[in-house]
């Protein structure tokens, strides 16, 4: 995946999911893996940590961890 992609396929989400709005709510939010999933349009927080795991080779809380904000 590249900087700046905005939508991109994801089967394991079972469609289009917006993987950089996701990438943006981890960066800078607070709320929870599972919030994110469905408002992010994952559905779930297993589907969302699959679809990390697949395009980013981490899980939405490793990202987290790396990327968020103190």
């Amino acid at each position: 995946m590249t900087a700046g992609t905005s939508w991109e396929q994801l089967p394991s989400c079972g469609g289009i999911c917006s993987t950089s709005a996701a990438r943006s709510c981890l960066e800078g939010g607070r709320a929870s893996i599972k919030q994110l999933a469905r408002d992010c349009g994952f559905g779930t927080d297993e589907r969302m940590r699959r679809a990390f795991q697949r395009a980013l080779q981490v899980t939405p809380e490793e990202y987290r961890r790396r990327f968020g904000r103190s």
